[in-house]
């Protein structure tokens, strides 16, 4: 993964840098948890999945099934709409239904669950991903006998990217997700001796009170779902009341390239310059199609027009720019995963807060369960 930053506002000989140790449980990245050799057949065995999830029960697998294109073959379910709900139905219907939640007790899933099985959807087409041990989810596939793999209870939704339901999903259409954790174990060691480069992510993305949020540019749809997933990890890790009773954290934004080049760019380029752009896309390829190259050309113009700010004091913003390639793309992802990871982590003990929890979530859950008694 190919990574630039351009930026006047930092000095690097300055910076404060503090431990990174990578002491949370995900960077064990261990996906030896329980699976049931039903579960791992019918991986082996189907060819059309439908992972149902939220969040951060979704979004980890999205960023692998987007970079790889594997539309065809999975359909993240994300949606409560109903109407969009019944046109999915139509093409994905005989597809196995994965049933992915932490907790096992999400509303969102429990409903479309009760949803599809009005529309003839019986047990025998479903799989589960949940809690070894607890919750309405684990209870109900083991009264079902529905087949179940099992998420590590110590790691939160949002960061379960290499657990083992991913690797054998991803290995069922021929991807080898240990490549990506061996590129992440990797990349979490040279940031554990050198976290240098964490602190000036963290001078941009959170410390410096001109950036009011992030704006996280993927182009294309192959690189949405990393996106994506950045967003939820950063929005819902750090956006936190910190000990002194302040709101601290930064909003990011997903854009989708080029075509948000045609709605907000102009903002972006001459509007107030009080958010960091960070850019994603891919390294050039030689032998790429006429449209991709079109593509790769949007994409390095759109950074090019914000980098030429980069010595006008008024017009400067901070900028990242992500570059992925094709050939080692499942090692770019293990590097790109793992340093958002480590990045939660250290801002998370910079700004003295717990990364890992998410209690404004929680709070919406409970409200939204006590209005569906009342209803």
């Amino acid at each position: 993964m190919e990574t630039g930053i351009g930026f006047l506002n930092i000095n690097e000989d300055k910076l404060s840098v503090s431990e990174f140790s990578a002491k949370h449980p995900m960077f064990a990245y261990d996906s030896s948890e329980g699976v049931d050799e039903s579960f791992r057949d019918r991986l082996t065995q189907g060819k059309k999945f439908v992972v149902v999830g939220q969040g951060g029960s979704v979004l980890p697998l999205k960023v692998f099934v987007d970079a790889f294109g594997l539309w065809d073959q999975v359909l993240i379910w994300n949606t409560m709409d109903e109407a969009f709900a019944k046109y999915l139905f139509k093409t994905w219907k005989a597809a196995d239904f994965i049933l992915v939640s932490k907790s096992g007790e999400t509303l969102e899933l429990q409903s479309t669950l009760n949803w599809l099985m009005e529309r003839g959807i019986t047990q025998e087409k479903f799989l589960v991903v949940t809690d070894k041990a607890k919750g309405h989810l684990r209870q109900w596939s083991t009264e079902e006998s529905v087949p179940t793999c099992s998420i590590p209870s110590e790691i939160g939704g949002r960061f379960t990217n290499f657990i083992l339901f991913h690797e054998l999903l991803l290995k069922r259409f021929g991807i080898d997700l240990n490549i990506a954790k061996a590129a992440a174990m990797e990349n979490i060691e040279r940031l554990k001796s050198n976290p240098k480069i964490l602190e000036m992510y963290f001078q941009m993305l959170m410390a410096n009170p001109k950036n009011q949020s992030s704006v996280l540019w993927a182009y294309g749809e192959r690189i949405l779902g990393l996106a994506q997933w950045i967003q939820q990890a950063l929005a819902e890790s750090l956006g936190k009341i910190n000990k002194s009773g302040v709101g601290v954290g930064k909003l990011p934004t997903v854009l989708l390239g080029p075509q948000d080049q045609h709605s907000v760019l102009q903002y972006l380029r001459e509007g107030p310059a009080n958010n960091l752009l960070w850019f994603f896309d891919w390294r050039p390829d030689p032998a790429a199609s006429a449209l991709s190259k079109v593509m790769s050309v949007l994409s390095d113009s759109c950074y090019r027009s914000f980098h030429e700010n980069l010595e006008d004091k008024n017009a400067h913003r901070d900028l990242i720019r992500w570059r992925l390639g094709a050939d080692d793309l499942t090692k770019d992802l293990g590097e790109a995963i793992s340093f958002v990871q480590a990045f939660v982590e250290y801002a998370g003990d910079r700004m003295g807060i717990n990364a890992f929890d998410q209690p404004g979530v929680e709070r919406g859950k409970k409200i939204a369960s006590e209005l569906m008694q009342k209803n």
